[in-house]
């Protein structure tokens, strides 16, 4: 639009150049060499043109400069310094749940430990109110099953472990490898072992038709418990003997 304004002028002053006295245009105040209400001339008329840009710029600087100062006014100011605070609130939080699940996974370690000692003593506790045997593991025997339902003493096998549900379960294996049984498996016994010595004493002997025990036929076993010892004594037994009417534990030390 600058250039098309720039074009009209040039051509309006070329035209002024060729205009007679008498040659009057009511759009113009006045002309060169009439006086003050003269025509102007094309650099005055630029010059005009340049003053009012000027103005234009300046004008729109100042707009520019208080759309910039409304746009930081006290309510905006107040809500970014807002934001300011919150971003800080949070930064500050996001620390200190860092810092407290630090102390949460710590707290948890030393409970764990803590729990450790405490089982720890407490199996110091047992050995010491048992003599001062520490636990060695467990002992059990199994063996297949009669068609009442109760362990048939000729059928047995033992196991042992460092649990009482795993030496049960390896004298239950042990019993399924040795014998077919007809009824099924149950375990007879389970104990915990305390000694390395055989410190226990058990016999055992063949059931007459009563069934007590015929003292001509029994055997004798020992044991670190009273359970290995009963197992060795029955298993003594139903080597020597056939024993009809079943096998029974007599006695033990």
């Amino acid at each position: 639009m600058k250039k098309s304004f720039l074009l009209v002028l040039a051509v309006l002053s070329v035209s002024a150049a060729f205009a007679g006295p008498g040659d009057r245009d009511p759009r113009f105040p006045g002309q060169p060499g009439n006086g003050p209400g003269g025509r102007m001339d094309f650099p005055q008329c630029l010059k005009a043109l340049d003053n009012a840009e000027r103005k234009n710029a300046n004008i729109q600087n100042q707009l520019d400069d208080m759309i910039r100062r409304c746009n930081q006014g006290p309510q905006n100011g107040s809500v970014y310094r807002e934001n300011e605070e919150l971003r800080r609130d949070n930064a500050r939080l996001s620390g200190s749940v860092a810092n407290l699940q630090s102390i949460n996974d710590r707290l948890t370690f030393d409970n764990s430990r803590l729990v450790q000692d405490n089982n720890d003593l407490r199996r110091q506790l047992d050995d010491l109110q048992n003599g001062g045997n520490r636990t060695q593991g467990f002992f059990s025997y199994a063996g297949c099953k009669d068609f009442s339902g109760n362990v048939d003493l000729k059928f047995i096998a033992s196991g042992e472990g460092r649990f009482g549900l795993e030496s049960e379960t390896n004298a239950r294996l042990k019993t399924s490898q040795s014998f077919n049984c007809n009824y099924g498996i149950s375990v007879a016994a389970t104990e915990e072992i305390r000694s390395t010595q055989a410190i226990n004493y058990c016999v055992a002997g063949c059931k007459d038709f009563s069934g007590n025990v015929d003292s001509k036929y029994i055997a004798s076993g020992n044991g670190r418990n009273i359970t290995e010892a009963t197992f060795n004594a029955v298993k003594a037994v139903s080597s020597k003997f056939t024993c009809n009417y079943g096998i029974k534990v007599q006695a033990c030390q």
